[in-house]
C-alpha cells in the first residue's frame, strides 16, 4: 500500500514544461476541474435566467413589475419608483423620482420586447431587471 501511495505521490508530482511554465500534474487536474466546474455553473446561471426571463413576461401578462430604489443626493433622500407593465411585445416602462413633496416622472418608454426594456434599464439606469417583483 505504501508502495502504491509513493507512486500517486510521484506522478501527481511530476513536472511538465519547461521555464517558467513549468506545472505539475496534479495542478493540470485542478485546473480541468475548475473548467468542468465553471462550465456547468454558467449552464446553470444560464437556465436560471431563462426561467425568470419567463416568469416575468408571465407576470407581465396579468399584473406589473416594480423596484423602488432609495437614494441620497446632495444630502437630500430621494425615492425613485420604476414600473414595468404590458405584455403581448408592448411593454411600458415608467420611473417616478420623489424628493419630498415633489413628484417627477424622470422616464416613461415604450418597448417592443422585455429585452428592450433590459437593456435601456442597464445602459440608462441603476435598475436591473431582475430585481422587479
Amino acid at each position: 500500500m505504501d508502495d502504491l501511495i509513493t507512486q500517486l505521490g510521484h506522478w501527481f508530482g511530476e513536472v511538465y514544461g519547461s521555464g517558467r511554465h513549468k506545472t505539475t500534474l496534479a495542478l493540470q487536474l485542478v485546473g480541468v476541474a475548475m473548467v468542468i466546474t465553471g462550465a456547468l455553473e454558467a449552464r446553470d446561471y444560464a437556465k436560471r435566467s431563462k426561467r425568470l426571463k419567463e416568469d416575468q413576461a408571465k407576470t407581465l401578462e396579468n399584473a406589473s413589475l416594480s423596484m423602488t430604489l432609495l437614494s441620497d443626493e446632495n444630502g437630500t433622500p430621494v425615492k425613485y419608483v420604476a414600473t414595468v407593465t404590458g405584455g403581448d411585445a408592448r411593454y411600458q416602462l415608467n420611473i417616478m423620482k420623489t424628493t419630498g413633496a415633489a413628484h417627477e416622472t424622470t422616464a416613461s418608454e415604450h418597448f417592443q420586447s422585455l429585452a428592450d426594456v433590459e437593456a435601456y434599464l442597464k445602459q440608462n439606469t441603476q435598475f436591473l431587471l431582475t430585481d422587479f417583483k
